[in-house]
């Protein structure tokens, strides 16, 4: 069974990435608000797969990553990002990919208990990213 760690401050994106996946027989979810409950999590869940938002609290996402492969060389990490892209999350995405993560996919920036009219194609994309990763 593979499991993946979902690192996003908002609970409401976690639940729309793990209904990305519902489809997706023999996954477990580990899940984690910030940088560090992420790195404790990873080990103790020891995940297959880390989806992380390249802006939580605490350590950022770059140090974190730097962290978990620090811990792990062989961890997959892929960052999180919005469509909505301004200079300093354009900066933050370059600077985690550099720190380490193998790939980045944009989500849908959702509003709370209403997911985005076009949400389908955004969940493929995720179904897809993770396959990509954990075959």
């Amino acid at each position: 069974m593979s499991k993946i760690l979902i690192v996003h401050e908002d609970e409401f994106m976690r639940l729309f990435i793990k209904r990305a996946l519902s489809n997706e027989k023999y996954i477990e979810f580990a899940e984690a608000v910030d940088g560090d409950e992420a790195i404790q999590k990873y080990h103790s869940q020891n995940p297959d797969l880390v989806l992380i938002s390249v802006e939580i609290s605490g350590i950022s996402s770059s140090e974190t990553i730097q962290t978990i492969l620090n811990i792990d060389p062989n961890a997959t990490v892929v960052l999180l990002t919005t469509k909505n892209h301004n200079d300093r999350n354009i900066k933050l995405v370059i600077q985690a990919i550099k720190s380490g993560a193998k790939d980045y996919l944009t989500v849908p920036t959702l509003t709370k208990y209403q997911f985005p009219s076009n949400c389908s194609r955004d969940e493929q994309r995720i179904a897809e990213m993770v396959k990509k990763y954990l075959g």
